[in-house]
């Protein structure tokens, strides 16, 4: 509901108040959630009369909205009906130089800042797994050192059976590994620049390269070490 329908001020409905109400569609589009929350009649009648609404990349800041979107939302929703766009066609003109690619480097970006997101959450799966793979190499290096050589196979079976288990962790690791960097490779193949995506993977990579000093790996060591450096 516009402002001027709110006020009861039947003069001033006009094609900027069918505006406003198209604006409200685009805004639940964005958000997933109507322009204003939920509360009493006479709180939302109130907010509904002084046009208050909460910006669409504060209200649903999880969402990624494209700034160009929060911007035609925001306009089609100003309580001044002389800054909302005129018609529907201005409003729909607007929409569609997005949606040609009028502002692409702006959906670049926004598809990056997608990719990023996707990309930590798998950065977090990946240190999770890490730190499962070291700690059961930890303990797989204690039990190791309580054993001697020969002693029978009932007291070595606990070993094999951990090594095992460290097998599987190396594997899951190294998946996860693969799946977060592939990701940061992602955003980077959109925005080469990425400080943010850049930074993380650097990050990752000297783990693994902390990871293959402690054990000796020179050779792994050299390949982590010029990914961090790149």
């Amino acid at each position: 509901m516009a402002p001027e329908q709110a006020r009861g001020d039947a003069a001033a409905i006009d094609a900027r108040t069918d505006v406003f109400g198209l604006g409200a569609i685009l805004y639940e589009i964005l958000t997933g959630l109507p322009p204003y929350p939920e509360g009493s009649f006479q709180a939302l009648l109130g907010k509904a009369k002084r046009g208050e609404i909460v910006p669409p990349r504060e209200r649903a800041p999880a969402r990624s909205i494209p700034p160009l979107l929060e911007a035609v939302a925001r306009k089609a929703l100003a309580p001044r009906q002389e800054d909302r766009f005129q018609s529907a066609r201005e409003l729909h003109d607007a929409i569609q130089e997005y949606i040609e690619g009028i502002h692409d480097a702006e959906r670049r970006a926004a598809e990056a800042g997608r990719l990023r997101d996707v990309a930590d959450r798998l950065r977090a799966d990946l240190a999770r797994e890490e730190e499962r793979e070291a700690a059961l190499r930890r303990e797989e290096e204690a039990l190791r050192s309580s054993l001697a050589e020969h002693d029978p196979e009932e007291r070595k079976r606990p070993l094999w059976d951990l090594s095992a288990r460290v097998h599987a962790a190396r594997e899951g690791s190294t998946a996860a590994f693969n799946r977060a960097t592939a990701a940061y490779m992602a955003v980077l193949s959109i925005e080469a620049e990425d400080r943010a995506s850049r930074s993380a993977l650097a990050e990752i990579y000297y783990r693994r390269l902390h990871a293959a000093e402690a054990r000796g790996d020179r050779e792994a060591s050299a390949l982590y070490e010029g990914l961090v450096a790149q």
